[in-house]
Parts: C-alpha cells; structure tokens; sequence
C-alpha cells in the first residue's frame, strides 16, 4: 500500500513517456505486488548508462505545471564527490522532493544492479517484476544494511516467493559472487547503519531486528548446506 500522495503522484508519473526507459523498483515496486507494507518514496531504474537529463527537465516542467513541482534533494557529499572526479552526479542520480512531499530518485545504476532488470518499456515506466525485486534486494544488502531491506527480504523468503538457495543468483549473474557473503555478513549482524530511518511504522506485528537477524543465520546455513550438496552432485 501506498501513502496517498505517493499514489497521488504514482497515478500521474506512470503514463509519462518522458520516463520511458525507467523501470520502479524498491519498496514501492514491492509493495504494489504484495501490499505488505507502506511505502513513501518512489525510486526509478533507467536502462542505460546516464539519464536522459533532457527528458527529465522536460518531465519536471510538465510535472510543475500538474502542481507538481521537483525540489532538489541530492546529499551535498555525493555532489561533492562526483565533483572531485570530474563528473557530474547528475548523470547518474538526481534526488528529488516533489510536491514538497514525496522523495523521487531516479538513478543509472551500475552493472551489477542493471544486470538484474528486464528490458524497459519504451513510453511510459513500468513496475519491476518480484524476481527484478528480489534480485536488487539481495544486491542491495551487499553494500548497505537497512533495515527495511531487510524486512522486504525477510517477508519474501519467509512467506516462500523464493528459496534461500535463489538468493545466491544475483551476484552469480552480476560476477559479483564474492559480495553474497557480504551481504549474508550483513544481513546477520543485526545492526543497521547511521540514520536507518526504521520500518516498525509501516506494518502491523512487525518482526525484530533480532528475530530477522536469527532468520538470516538459519537461511545462511541452509544455503551453505545446499551449496556443498551441489557441489557433491552437480546434477542434483
């Protein structure tokens, strides 16, 4: 389930052509096919290297004439750090407010994350598939640990859309399979990092971070066992 304005919002973006090309992922994308949680922002993938920034400059003065106007919202450290290597973050990530509410990011993601999506349409955004969403969790765990990737993690193994064993094809596909143990470290230490902005809000009986922490633990053994009877009989 969405907040409303981030419907609101949603139910305009989705017919634009000038986002053809993204694709919706995160917890939104993830909320729209499971209705497990409430979900605030609005992340895009686009499929390719660098945004279209003409397009998007189109799209927010359109958006601006709608009342819904785009309010720069990029941390000043990766503006800086781009600077420093003589890129520009624009190109790659632009960080928005819209309408004074909803956060909107629309990203060019690397090679391990783009590996992960399906072709995108062509004339308007679509919603990312479960697997697309699944396979961006699991990369996602790798290089941050938030809680709410967690809990997206946690519902989507523990309810059975897939096994822990799936877990491990994200960072196969990217040739990225050292990051998996990463990102199993991570998932069971229990601890979030600086300014996690918490899920306990955004559903009913939610699970602790303790209770999901001993989750992980359990599912990293069952992979790690799964593995080994792999390796045993490749044809199993």
């Amino acid at each position: 389930m969405l907040r409303a304005d981030t419907q609101a919002l949603w139910d305009v973006l989705k017919h634009q052509k000038a986002l053809g090309g993204f694709v919706l992922i995160g917890g939104t994308a993830l909320s729209m096919h499971l209705n497990h949680r409430l979900s605030e922002d609005l992340d895009f993938a686009f499929d390719g290297p660098r945004l279209p920034r003409a397009r998007i400059e189109a799209l927010k003065r359109l958006m601006d004439n709608k009342g819904w106007p785009f309010t720069p919202n990029d941390p000043l450290t990766a503006l800086q750090e781009f600077e420093d290597t003589g890129l520009d973050l624009h190109d790659y990530q632009q960080n928005h407010i819209v309408g004074s509410r909803v956060k909107l990011t629309l990203v060019a993601p690397e090679h391990e994350v783009r590996v992960q999506l399906r072709a995108a349409a062509p004339d308007h955004p679509r919603v990312a598939s479960l697997e697309e969403i699944f396979r961006l969790k699991c990369i996602a765990c790798a290089n941050r640990s938030k809680t709410r990737d967690w809990l997206d993690l946690y519902l989507l193994l523990r309810d059975g859309y897939f096994q822990p064993i799936d877990m491990r094809a994200p960072f196969e596909a990217a040739g990225v399979i050292l990051k998996f143990d990463i990102a199993m470290q991570r998932l069971c230490s229990g601890k979030p990092e600086a300014g996690d902005e918490g899920y306990e809000s955004l559903l009913d009986e939610p699970p602790t971070i303790a209770q999901m922490r001993d989750y992980f633990l359990d599912i990293r053994d069952r992979i790690e066992r799964e593995v080994a009877r792999r390796a045993r009989d490749p044809r199993a």
